[in-house]
């Protein structure tokens, strides 16, 4: 049981740790050069805001199933 657990575990990190790249990819590209047109800015912030979902999800698995065990 506390090999599935911990393998459950690896790839949610694993996953959050993806998804925040994505973030603050997205982030640093809009900091750095401000000249973005608006369409092309709104699609990174749609990505940002997509994995920051994403983010919010995974922890709320995380947190149910550690409710479980």
């Amino acid at each position: 049981m506390k090999e599935i657990y911990e393998a459950r575990l690896s790839i949610a990190s694993h996953q959050i740790k993806g998804a925040l790249t994505a973030v603050k990819g997205s982030i640093d590209l809009l900091l750095l050069d401000d000249s973005f047109p608006t369409d092309d800015r709104r699609q990174i912030l749609t990505i940002a805001k997509n994995n920051t979902n994403k983010i919010i999800e995974l922890v709320n698995e995380l947190v149910a199933e550690c409710r479980k065990e």
